[in-house]
């Protein structure tokens, strides 16, 4: 069976309105259930865009191009998605929209947060808050997620970078509350992700485990394929880092597997850094060098910096542990 953006016949008899709206659909449900780097969801979104301009849809072209930013932020090199994330945000000026302006800054923020420029990236996050915070706008056209709750959870992180400890649980929490608020599912899926973020970066085990089982539970229920892979990996460090090394290393190589097999590259690098604890924990350096090999590779690939700082912390200490010399620590 043809997908929607392929069926010839079906185009024969629909409106040129009919088929955008099959598309934006049919991209929308692929990325909910089969991840952000699905094909056929980037497929519909290149094509729902061509019809966007043709029957002036400004607002659906904002759907369309946000949804080609994600596949990008899961599949691409990152300087390509910030060329995408450019234009949501030059379309946003043009329609001076405050609801789609808090996506084009939470786009923005989250490419630059992933390029590793936690400045600029916090900068754009704070300004779609602060339209969110003083207008309370919500989005015109259907979402995936909503931004809102994104520029929540990346402020918490920022506030962790940035050693504002205090605070950063509190937004963290408000994101994850917004959230269950808005009804949002998916973006509950991304705000819990991003919990298990703040988690690890705080090594507490026991919040990344009741992160995790409430991320599982939620994308079984929801068949967010994508973050169940994430939810396993998550679940993983914890029990590594609680003691359990032996099931919690199958449990974070079967979370990695799933997440390639959606075709996500993004967070690979962060995943295989978790990996690479839980077989340092268990005995296993040398195979924990070479995941850390691995991550580094998939930086230099695809330009995810976010985490650089810390790859190069753990090679150290694994070099330390297998009594290298001092300069190559």
């Amino acid at each position: 069976m043809g997908s929607p953006a392929e069926t010839d016949d079906a185009k024969q008899s629909l409106t040129a309105e009919d088929q955008l709206f099959i598309l934006m659909q049919a991209g929308l449900y692929l990325i909910a259930t089969r991840g952000f780097s699905t094909p056929g969801a980037r497929i519909c979104l290149e094509r729902a865009e061509s019809l966007c301009h043709s029957l002036n849809r400004p607002l659906l072209l904002y759907s369309a191009l946000i949804g080609q930013w994600r596949y990008s932020l899961y599949a691409d090199k990152l300087t390509r998605t910030m060329q995408i994330a450019q234009r949501v945000y030059s379309l946003a000026q043009e329609q001076n929209d405050s609801a789609i302006r808090i996506g084009a800054y939470r786009a923005l923020g989250t490419t630059l947060y992933y390029l590793g420029d936690f400045e600029s990236a916090r900068q754009n996050a704070k300004c779609g808050l602060q339209i969110w915070r003083s207008e309370g706008v919500q989005s015109p056209v259907e979402e995936i997620s909503a931004p809102s709750v994104s520029c929540l959870c990346l402020e918490a992180l920022f506030e962790w970078h940035f050693g504002e400890i205090d605070s950063c649980q509190a937004t963290m929490a408000e994101g994850i509350s917004l959230a269950k608020d808005l009804n949002d599912m998916h973006a509950l899926a991304v705000a819990l992700s991003f919990a298990g973020h703040l988690g690890h970066f705080e090594h507490n085990p026991a919040t990344v485990e009741r992160v995790a089982s409430d991320l599982i539970e939620l994308s079984t229920r929801q068949n967010f394929a994508f973050w169940l892979a994430a939810g396993e990996v998550f679940r993983g460090w914890a029990q590594s880092a609680s003691g359990d090394t032996a099931e919690s290393i199958s449990r974070i190589q079967d979370g990695i597997k799933d997440w390639r097999a959606t075709g996500g590259v993004l967070m690979m690098q962060y995943f295989l850094a978790l990996k690479a604890e839980a077989l340092h924990l268990a005995g296993r350096t040398s195979e924990a060098l070479e995941a850390i090999r691995e991550a580094e590779a998939l930086v230099e690939r695809f330009e995810e910096r976010w985490s650089s700082a810390e790859l190069h912390r753990l090679r150290a200490v694994f070099l330390a542990a297998i009594g290298a010399d001092e300069p190559q620590i």
